[in-house]
């Protein structure tokens, strides 16, 4: 399913194994036809011109299913139309192209990053609720499961 108008009224984007990496909850869209909601060269989602409330995007190690990162960015509260319009398309425009960073300045929302490390056996070891990161650049690659001045730690203890 790409687009559910119901209870929730939202589009998702599929990565090649079927796994959701991002969903978009919509408070209105701009769909009047199938190719307004899905982008048949390339197969993704589209919200161009869809009025998103929040984006949760979540990111995967290319080779495990385990969940790296997900990062839920919420639409400013004071975005609304006073004439010249108001923000449409993705909160995260990820125009660095880079899945596991949030660059502050492709945000159009209000991010709350979290990360997770697992251990051989794809059972999840410590989560690190890094919150807006001080709205600065955030890059999960290479990290290790620490504790900063942005960040709360969950341990998990794995039997």
């Amino acid at each position: 399913m790409i687009k559910i108008r119901g209870e929730e009224y939202k589009k998702t984007l599929y990565d090649r194994l079927g796994r959701v990496t991002d969903e978009y909850m919509l408070a209105k869209d701009d769909d009047t036809a199938y190719s307004d909601v899905l982008d048949s060269t390339t197969f993704t989602t589209k919200v161009n011109g869809d009025i998103v409330l929040e984006q949760i995007e979540t990111r995967y190690d290319e080779t495990k299913p385990d969940v790296l990162m997900r990062v839920s960015i919420q639409r400013k509260h004071n975005d609304v139309d006073t004439g010249s319009g108001e923000t449409t398309g993705a909160l995260d425009t990820n125009a660095d192209n880079l899945p596991l960073k949030v660059t502050a300045a492709n945000l159009k929302g209000r991010a709350q990053i979290t990360a997770n490390w697992s251990d051989q056996f794809g059972r999840v070891t410590d989560t690190v609720q890094y919150g807006t990161y001080n709205a600065s650049d955030f890059g999960r690659s290479g990290l290790a499961a620490q504790h900063n001045l942005y960040a709360t730690r969950r341990r998990i203890l794995v039997a």
